[in-house]
Parts: C-alpha cells; structure tokens; sequence
C-alpha cells in the first residue's frame, strides 16, 4: 500500500498490490488492506481518499466502487 498525506485533509492511494494468490473475497485481504488505508488517513486529519488507479485497471476499479471509494 502507497498513501501520501496532503494538506487540507487529502490522502492519495497511490497503489495497493495484493499478490494474485491472495486475491479475492475469501482471503479478505485487500479489504483489509484498505481499510487500514482508510483508517491511517482518518489517524491523521484526512477527510478525502483519492485513488491514483487508471482506466485500464477495471479489476481495481470495481473493488473499489464495491467498497464506495469511487462516488
């Protein structure tokens, strides 16, 4: 997991790698990792997740939107 901490209560999911092994919903990791990511931001002040993901990354896309981090 990459965050960057920005001003005005802004992270940056910069990237969050899980090996193809782990994936999926029966390890729970990446969402776990997540919200970890959630959880150090809020530690800190930050009121606004970003995520740094593009459009080709549609498997990432949906993980997130499932977790409404895309709305």
């Amino acid at each position: 997991v990459g965050l960057i901490l920005l001003s005005g209560g802004n992270v940056v999911l910069k990237r969050m790698m899980i090996d193809k092994d782990y994936r999926g919903a029966q390890t729970g990791l990446a969402s776990r990792l997540l919200e970890t990511a959630i959880d150090w931001g809020r530690s800190r002040g930050a009121t606004t997740l970003y995520l740094g993901t593009m459009a080709q990354f549609a498997a990432a896309q949906r993980f997130y939107a499932k977790h409404g981090a895309m709305e």
